[in-house]
């Protein structure tokens, strides 16, 4: 059950985040009893904005994509919120909704939403002008290389793939959000053409097979957008199992995920808010079709690499956990 002290935090989800209009269409889908009750504490603030809203508790999905009743109502909806530990942000069901607004809430951020009391409705704005301005830049980029302390040095690609900004204040259609904790911009390198050294040095998130906050550093070699080698002890030798029980497209660079958010504090979680941080970035393998890619895979899984220097066409945009556009 879900205390009442929440009652903030779902007002600054509804007002903020989602800025709730009379007669918007919004469906809440759940998978467990815990994500019913937190279904409903959003629901019954939408409904006092009068937005229409429907509440769906549904089987987790048994493959990639939502099921087809839910794929057809995304579309006819203007606000879907997934709550719990299915997010549908990397499904072709969310890409061709292109009138929705899709916001994913992971059980450990339902969970944490009491922090909202120390987060203001002047912090989440200042989070969306700052992913924004960065996925603009990355955006009109040749290229995005990122180096670390730790010995990452790889260069990726990004001409002509759009920077995509996800953070919690959803205004437009298409809007792609993880709520209420997380912000970055995510960007799909060109396949084939990421080269260089990759060291993870914190969390791995995607997929049960291989999520954990790593003991030691993973370092892996990419030649032409594959990932062709990882070093870094028995975790290293775990994930190469693990990738070789999928497909050939598991081992591909996929994604550059770029933190941006500058309020949550440099503790480890082990979840995918890690990957939020500002100075964090990751970078996905497996499938990037709904990022602009081309790629499809059984997976998409993050590698996150912390206090990193990310440099645009050689100008620095982010160094020593400072942001500098």
């Amino acid at each position: 059950m879900y205390p009442m002290e929440f009652t903030k935090g779902v007002k600054l989800i509804t007002n903020t985040c989602f800025n709730i209009k009379g007669g918007e269409r919004v469906i809440i889908a759940g998978y467990t009893d815990e994500d019913f009750q937190l279904a409903i504490l959003l629901a019954a603030e939408m409904r006092s904005a009068d937005a229409e809203v429907g509440i769906v508790i549904v089987e987790p999905p048994k493959n990639i994509e939502p099921p087809l009743f839910l794929s057809e109502a995304m579309k006819k909806v203007d606000i879907m919120i997934s709550l719990g530990d299915v997010d549908y942000g990397h499904t072709m069901a969310r890409k061709e909704a292109t009138s929705l607004k899709y916001a994913y809430m992971p059980s450990i951020m339902g969970k944490s939403m009491v922090e909202l009391e120390a987060t203001t409705h002047e912090d989440l704005l200042e989070i969306e002008s700052r992913t924004e301005k960065l996925a603009e830049a990355v955006t009109h980029a040749k290229e995005a290389h990122v180096t670390s302390p730790d010995g990452t040095d790889i260069l990726f690609n990004i001409e002509g793939r759009r920077g995509i900004p996800i953070h919690p204040v959803l205004r437009r259609p298409g809007h792609l959000a993880i709520i209420p904790h997380y912000a970055e911009v995510a960007s799909a390198p060109v396949e084939g053409k990421t080269n260089g050294v990759y060291v993870t040095n914190g969390t791995i998130w995607g997929h049960a097979s291989m999520a954990c906050i790593v003991d030691e550093k993973l370092y892996w070699t990419v030649e032409n957008g594959k990932v062709v080698n990882i070093k870094g002890g028995r975790e290293a030798q775990l994930i190469m199992k693990a990738l070789s029980s999928f497909d050939e497209n598991a081992w591909r660079i996929a994604e550059l995920g770029i933190g941006t958010h500058h309020k949550l504090p440099e503790r480890l979680t082990g979840t995918k808010r890690d990957d939020a941080i500002l100075g964090h970035v990751h970078v996905a393998l497996g499938r990037n079709v709904s990022l602009g890619g081309t790629q499809w895979s059984e997976i998409h899984v993050d590698f996150l690499s912390m206090n990193v220097r990310i440099a645009l066409d050689g100008k620095a945009v982010i160094e020593n956990g400072q942001f500098l556009l």
